[in-house]
Order: structure tokens, then C-alpha cells, then sequence
């Protein structure tokens, strides 16, 4: 597939977008697409504001968006959704309710489920633990698995009066 600006380089960025039900698809090359994105803009006649507005929802919720502020780093969503950089660690809180559409289109998943770091340390590893657990004991009381159940409710809270100690 050719790309649709320039028509002689092959298309290696996809993007679609869907705007009030309405979907537009978009196929550039790498030099293009790098060059929309300099601009500012993700596809021809589609900026900023209505590329957050089709992932947030509404415009409104885009106009609000850039005007958040962090207060650790100084950074605005505006400079995020720009950069795709974000300024410090604390913008993931402020940002948390902008950011979780991206994260969930992007990795299909907003928590962690990759590998952990040793370095992480024994809290991190009953916390996944845990983790586990209920999830298994929600399986276990749906299934009707009362037994199963108690068994699974009795380790959890074993694990987590040890932790706490």
C-alpha cells in the first residue's frame, strides 16, 4: 500500500480514526506521517484537540485535558499529547483519567502483567500474590465452590496478616 500524501513510498503508519461514528482511515509513509506529527497534526485536517477528543470522547473533555497542569514538573497534557513524553512520575496521577484511553488502546491492559524486576522486593511479590488469589476466590464463589472458597479467603487473610506485621 502507497502512501496516500505523497503517493510513492509505502505506507508504514496506519492510523484510523473515528469521529461521530464516522471512520477515516489514514496510511502515510515514515516521512510524512513524521512530518504530520512536527506539525502538530496526526492527519491531514485532524489536530490535537480532535485527536483527544475521539480518544477522550467530546471535545469538551479535549479542551479541559490541555488545561490540566502537573504541579511537579510544570508539564500540560498538551505538551504529553504532543511529545508522548511524559514530565515526571507524578503526571501519571494527574493525569491518570487522560491518559488510561491511550493506555488501554495502545497495550489493551492499563495494569502491569509483564515481568518484575528482582529489585522490586518481597512486597511486590505478595501484593502479586494476592493478586492471584482473589482472583481465584471470585472464580471459586461464582463456580459455587464454597469449600474452594473458604480455603482460598482463609490463605488471603493469613497473607495479608503476615504482611502487615
Amino acid at each position: 500500500m502507497l502512501c496516500q500524501k505523497c503517493l510513492k513510498n509505502p505506507a508504514t503508519t496506519h492510523m484510523k480514526q473515528i469521529i461521530n461514528g464516522e471512520v477515516r482511515q489514514t496510511h502515510l509513509c515514515q516521512g510524512c506521517a513524521q512530518g504530520l506529527h512536527m506539525n502538530g497534526l496526526f492527519a491531514e485536517g485532524f489536530g490535537l484537540e480532535e485527536f483527544l477528543g475521539s480518544v477522550l470522547g467530546n471535545a469538551e473533555s479535549a479542551q479541559t485535558a490541555l488545561r490540566l497542569r502537573c504541579d511537579g514538573c510544570g508539564c500540560f497534557f498538551e505538551d504529553i499529547a504532543r511529545s508522548g513524553k511524559v514530565g515526571c512520575a507524578k503526571c501519571y496521577t494527574v493525569f491518570l483519567n487522560n491518559l488510561l484511553p491511550t493506555f488501554q488502546k495502545i497495550h489493551s491492559n492499563t495494569t502491569h502483567c509483564g515481568r518484575i524486576p528482582a529489585s522490586a522486593g518481597k512486597k511486590n511479590e505478595i501484593q502479586t500474590e494476592l493478586g492471584k488469589l482473589k482472583k481465584q476466590l471470585d472464580k471459586a464463589v461464582k463456580q459455587q465452590e464454597y469449600e474452594q472458597a473458604a480455603k482460598l479467603r482463609d490463605r488471603i487473610r493469613e497473607i495479608e496478616v503476615s504482611a502487615d506485621a
